[in-house]
């Protein structure tokens, strides 16, 4: 058996899912609505940034690496709580900025005007999802038992998130 878990923006409204893959059947466990895709809300970051959105998230995650961490720590604050496994459903993780797609750029002119350096934000945003990845992982492998995980989807293709879920050590 392995946990086949996925997370993108968004695909017929949904945005994540979990399941459970044994041999030629796939079963799902939990669907996460697209309201609560941290996709989209990597995606305005990069455009926030003044990068090219749905291809140019990459950059977002090499900019973060300039940052000093106590400046991105400060940025950091302002949306820590934005996105968070739900403790009711531990397979689920939910948005609780009160935001969704398109508000998010608005926010962020909101929160962080010009009192945040673009490197700091990038710092912000990839900390947030490298966190709420990892601790979802976690909370499902704890949940189901399952330790063979195979991961699919936009989200997914941070590589600097993906070295922090290789490195839990249930896995």
């Amino acid at each position: 058996k392995n946990l086949v878990i996925t997370n993108d923006g968004s695909g017929d409204g949904v945005t994540a899912t979990v399941n459970i893959g044994c041999e030629n059947k796939i079963d799902r466990l939990a669907t996460i609505s697209q309201y609560n895709s941290m996709g989209y809300f990597y995606t305005a970051v990069t455009k926030f940034l003044g990068m090219k959105p749905i291809s140019h998230e990459y950059k977002v995650m090499g900019l973060a690496a300039y940052a000093k961490k106590e400046y991105g720590l400060k940025t950091y604050g302002l949306i820590k709580d934005w996105f968070r496994v739900n403790k009711n459903k531990p397979l689920e993780f939910e948005n609780k900025s009160g935001y969704w797609g398109w508000q998010f750029l608005d926010a962020f002119n909101k929160i962080f005007s010009a009192k945040h350096r673009f490197d700091n934000i990038a710092w912000a945003a990839q900390n947030l999802i490298e966190e709420v990845q990892t601790e979802w992982i976690k909370s499902i492998i704890k949940e189901t038992g399952l330790k063979n995980v195979v991961l699919s989807g936009g989200v997914f293709m941070n590589v600097k998130a993906n070295h922090k879920i290789l490195s839990i050590d249930e896995i």
